[in-house]
Order: C-alpha cells, then structure tokens, then sequence
C-alpha cells in the first residue's frame, strides 16, 4: 500500500477534489513521466512561475534553475528549498 503525500494546506485540490489523487505512487509516476514541471510562488507580492526542468532520485525531487531566481531565491530565504 502506497502512503499519502497530501492534501495539504497548500496542496488540497479545490476544484473537482473527488479527482485528486495523493498517493505516492501515483504522483512519482506523474513527476517521472513529464518532460518538465512549472515552480510557482508569491514573491513579494507578484505571483511568478517559473518553467524548468526536473528529475527524481527516491523520494527528492531536483529541479533546474538558479539561486539568482525570484522564485528560488524566495523559497531558500524561506527554508522551503
């Protein structure tokens, strides 16, 4: 039996929830068969996504980008990253 990664506060779906899925198998099958991934966040008050490259070793998911990004210059400050 896979264990549950969600829902979260920030992680619930709001929208269709009787579709979502939060089992670990099924998200690391989602993760490990897209060709990329799209970060998001808040940054000082201006919603920014920013489209990169990802990949999972286990249970660590790594994505491409630079410490200089608004985006993952916030989520490092934070504790997040």
């Amino acid at each position: 039996m896979s264990r549950e990664l969600g829902p979260g506060g920030h992680t619930r779906v709001r929208r269709l929830p009787e579709k979502a899925r939060y089992d670990a198998d099924t998200v690391f099958a989602i993760l490990d068969e897209a060709r990329f991934c799209h970060l998001s966040g808040n940054v000082d008050g201006l919603a920014m996504a920013l489209p990169t490259l990802h990949g999972r070793i286990g249970e660590t998911l790594y994505v491409h980008g630079s410490k200089s990004n608004a985006i993952i210059k916030a989520a490092l400050a934070a504790g997040q990253a």
